[in-house]
């Protein structure tokens, strides 16, 4: 395959696993990376059209594509594409905030780390989001790509005014990943985050925390697996979209017009990563995923109701 025809292939879901362009991709990563670079850069220029058609694969075959080729110039848009948006904006994206954008960030690092910070001490960003990137910083630690003292001060940082002074999951998750490291130098800073109402004590009890990093042993721990995306099939040929049974089917790629994209339109102000450095873009209502049920009452998912007459 040429690689305008993988670049065609990979650019929107067909109902199947595009296993042979990939393969293609990977075997031609010289000549590919440039491409997969656009596909992304296209997709923060149209983010809004991800948002109504989630039928664009590019983007998020280029994420792991890139990972495994370990291009760190992917690495401050991928950054970009995710600090653009608020909220439930990012339905769109499926499972891959929660799932492997850790991977994703870890994999293509490009050693600024002061963005990453801003990202997870930047309340305006979606929490999950924040907490993926705080997540990312485990793997870096794992890989000794920063060392303990590193991770600790900056952990402490945080615990010390670096995050706002109220509840949300970004501060369950530090909570998380104390305990992951078994951070008792910390234990003091933890301790006085729960008397403060920070942490959601019914989902992440202190006592059990406390414990854990005391006995160094924490059963959710999941520093042992965190890892960097290497197979990008593998990662990604067992998504429920691809299996037979998914109920979608069909060539979406007639639906939308060929990406257009500008070659220097991001080169002049790729270090404004976070939006306006505050606020990122919010829609004005809130869209009906695809998936959702029908706000009609039908009990059908949108995409079969309403979704589909639209």
């Amino acid at each position: 395959m040429k690689i305008n025809e993988i670049i065609k292939e990979l650019r929107y879901f067909k109902g199947y696993f595009p296993k042979e362009a990939l393969e293609q991709a990977i075997a031609n990563k010289e000549d590919i990376i440039p491409e997969l670079i656009k596909e992304i850069e296209w997709s923060i220029a149209n983010i809004e059209q991800l948002q109504q058609n989630d039928d664009i694969f590019g983007y998020l075959y280029a994420f792991y594509l890139l990972a495994q080729f370990r291009e760190k110039k992917a690495f401050p848009l991928i950054v970009k594409f995710f600090t653009i948006l608020e909220g439930d904006d990012y339905y769109f994206t499926g499972d891959i905030i929660t799932e492997a954008l850790d991977e994703i960030l870890a994999s293509v690092y490009d050693g600024n780390l002061s963005i990453i910070k801003e990202v997870i001490e930047n309340k305006n960003i979606e929490e999950f989001i924040r907490s993926a990137f705080m997540d990312f910083l485990l793997i870096l630690y794992k890989f000794d790509e920063i060392t303990r003292e590193e991770l600790i001060s900056y952990f402490r940082s945080l615990f010390n005014g670096r995050l706002e002074r109220e509840h949300s999951y970004i501060w369950d998750n530090l909570i998380h990943c104390c305990a992951e490291i078994f951070a008792e130098e910390l234990i003091d800073e933890i301790n006085l985050s729960y008397s403060k109402g920070l942490i959601n004590y019914y989902e992440v009890p202190r006592k059990e925390i406390i414990h854990a990093i005391k006995t160094k042993y924490y059963k959710y721990s999941g520093l042992r697996k965190r890892k960097k995306i290497d197979n990008a099939i593998e990662e990604m040929d067992w998504w429920a979209c691809f299996r037979e049974d998914n109920g979608l089917s069909g060539s979406f790629e007639d639906e939308f017009d060929e990406p257009e994209v500008n070659d220097d339109s991001f080169s002049d102000n790729i270090g404004n990563i976070i939006s306006d450095g505050s606020t990122p873009y919010k829609r004005e209502a809130r869209k009906i995923g695809r998936n959702e049920s029908c706000p009609c009452g039908s009990g059908k998912k949108y995409k079969y109701c309403c979704g589909k007459k639209a």
